[in-house]
């Protein structure tokens, strides 16, 4: 169970050495407690200490996870649905602002900037989603990072995007991203390769790094498309239309001397691919004539709200731009800054502006199983969240690793166990709760017990004298096939 605990951790674990630590420590922990079992037949309290300290180290990560399994069966069978949501805001193909409202089992609700919901006409009854798909008005959706340090490469040290992703294939060729930001083809049989792309700009003294493309906020997603119109790439100072058929880059638009290019994404519909660039100055969209559609600048700044959404709405040449942050403030104020929004003309004027009011917080209200579950979890393992729905629980987790080092101390002294032994289980058991015992448990060979002829207690088959009381064991009961007469004194 050990080794598929270990395992299952590799998931979560970033970097190659931290997994090669993981599967070495796991295979020390595994082998030292093979040895222990061997050098005394199985039995526990006659093994060495290093050997008894990784067969209970076993025990103890494999009960965990039994632990853990189950409460999450119980969670899952007596959780009640209905107690998690979210808001969004979306926008219509006519321009008004609405708030979707999510819920368990896939139910949405759908109502305008005010709250009240949306009723359809014809029927009478709420609008769903599923029922209206062409309710929402197209998008582009573009985020910009102002930051070197966010990275768009997957975390994981198994994750292919933390060095490449697949991007185009076309003329037996396989076409990839790198990490980096190259384009890089590779034959489709053989897996030579075959050429590379990458902008030629180069990096100056106080400009930014334009020997490289952008990686767009997806880029973790990106898979493989067959070859259509050229696509949008972009350096910290050029966008290019990448046309892979003839491996060339060509120039879309500069930024002036003093902006950069923070964020891009691409949309495609039918073959074609439209564009959204975000500057630290400037949003700009293109469509798939690559025809500039919609120049704006960048306010408010992207620093603040770095998400930007651009929808294309019914009205001809009008355009709703929402503007959303990241994170909270960076200022004393705390908080998120409140969603923003405007509707533009194509030159870019502005027809109206408004600051949305703000979100309810994501919603989500276990029901008394999954708190008392909470109450189960080791002190050992952190706490991850000191939230006031969570807290009384978080503080009960330690009752249940007190009644458990109750209950190993009372076997323990009903087993004749040292005081030595008996302190360290106990410690073992205030940090490990349950998991802990049922470790405790299974480690030690527990002596079968009979009555005592004296006391009448139960007493342990493999010691001499009664723990109880003190007697002896009767001799066994002669038979008449003894062949040897008892010793006589003198």
């Amino acid at each position: 169970m050990l080794a598929v605990v270990a395992t299952l951790a590799l998931i979560e674990v970033p970097e190659l050495w931290q997994a090669v630590l993981l599967l070495s420590g796991t295979g020390c922990v595994l082998a030292v407690a093979v040895w222990g079992n061997f050098r005394t037949g199985g039995y526990y309290q006659d093994q060495p200490v290093a050997g008894k300290a990784a067969l209970a180290l076993a025990a103890t990560v494999s009960s965990f996870a039994l632990v853990w399994v189950l409460l999450g069966v119980l969670i899952y069978a007596f959780s009640s649905r209905g107690g998690h949501s979210y808001t969004r805001y979306e926008m219509s193909r006519e321009g008004k602002i609405l708030r979707v409202t999510h819920r368990d089992l896939g139910e949405t609700d759908i109502a305008d900037v005010n709250g009240r919901t949306l009723i359809d006409e014809k029927s009478g009854q709420k609008i769903h989603e599923k029922d209206h798909p062409a309710l929402y008005a197209h998008n582009h959706h573009a985020i910009a990072n102002d930051a070197p340090s966010v990275k768009w490469t997957g975390r994981e040290f198994y994750a292919h995007s933390r060095f490449f992703s697949p991007y185009a294939i076309g003329n037996k060729t396989l076409w990839y991203l790198t990490a980096d930001g190259r384009m890089v083809g590779y034959d489709g049989i053989t897996r030579h390769s075959v050429g590379a792309l990458a902008p030629h700009g180069t990096t100056g003294e106080g400009a930014s790094d334009d020997s490289h493309f952008l990686l767009p906020h997806y880029y973790s997603t990106l898979s493989f498309i067959s070859f259509g119109q050229p696509r949008i790439l972009t350096s910290a100072r050029t966008a290019y239309e990448v046309d892979l058929d003839r491996r060339q880059l060509k120039p879309l638009m500069t930024v002036s001397d003093g902006d950069v290019i923070l964020g891009f994404s691409e949309r495609s519909s039918s073959g074609d691919t439209s564009a959204l660039i975000l500057t630290r100055r400037t949003i700009h969209l293109f469509n798939q004539s690559r025809v500039r559609k919609l120049d704006l600048p960048y306010v408010p700044a992207p620093t603040e709200y770095a998400q930007v959404t651009v929808y294309l709405l019914d009205q001809p040449d009008v355009f709703a731009v929402m503007f959303e942050s990241m994170g909270p403030r960076k200022d004393e104020t705390g908080g998120y800054p409140l969603p923003h929004v405007k509707w533009v003309n194509a030159d870019g004027s502005i027809r109206e502006a408004r600051d949305l009011p703000k979100l309810p917080d994501r919603n989500y209200q276990p029901n008394i199983v999954e708190r008392i579950a909470i109450a189960f979890i080791p002190p050992s393992i952190p706490i991850w969240s000191w939230k006031e729905l969570y807290r009384i629980w978080n503080l009960l987790r330690i009752v249940p690793a007190i009644l458990c080092a109750c209950v190993g101390w009372w076997l323990g002294r009903r087993n004749q166990f040292s005081r030595k032994a008996q302190v360290v289980w106990a410690l073992h058991h205030l940090l490990f709760g349950l998991p802990g015992l049922l470790a405790f448990l299974t480690v030690h060979d527990w002596p079968v017990k009979v009555a005592c002829p004296a006391c009448k207690k139960p007493r342990a088959v493999d010691r001499n004298q009664c723990e109880s009381c003190g007697a002896d064991f009767a001799p066994p009961a002669k038979t008449g096939t003894e062949i040897f007469a008892p010793l006589s004194a003198g």
